[in-house]
């Protein structure tokens, strides 16, 4: 492969690249992801089949939701729009209710359904399986 050709991915995965960062990228599929960057959940509502939520990279703060077991951002917010995280909770808290965010963000190495189950689950949720 050279630097015309596009960088192959496995099927049913998504390419998700961090603006004008190529070097950070995000490859998420059904089952597995793969991420470079660091990525935080700040916000996880859970429903029968999947996740409402936001998570923070280094360069926006992200809404997304899941169906079935697949990813899905909804929408991106650049963080150079705000004066920092309390000024987007501040905003957001006025459309969802702030118990949709985690009193402490928790790091994550990948967008997966075992870790949303995981944080789900430690924040006092049940089993939706």
């Amino acid at each position: 492969m050279n630097d015309t050709q596009p960088r192959s991915k496995p099927a049913n995965f998504l390419e998700i690249n961090a603006g004008h960062h190529p070097e950070k990228t995000v490859i998420i599929g059904l089952e597995r992801s793969f991420t470079y960057g660091e990525l935080r959940i700040i916000g996880l509502k859970a429903y029968k089949k999947g996740y409402t939520g936001f998570l923070e990279n280094e360069e926006a703060y992200v809404f997304f939701n899941t169906i079935g077991r697949q990813y899905h951002p909804v929408q991106s917010y650049p963080k150079k729009d705000f004066e920092g995280f309390h000024h987007f909770f501040t905003l957001m808290s006025k459309f969802v209710n702030s118990s949709f965010f985690l009193k402490t963000p928790v790091d994550i190495a990948a967008v997966d359904m075992e870790t949303l189950d995981r944080i789900h689950l430690n924040r006092g949720g049940d089993h939706r399986h």
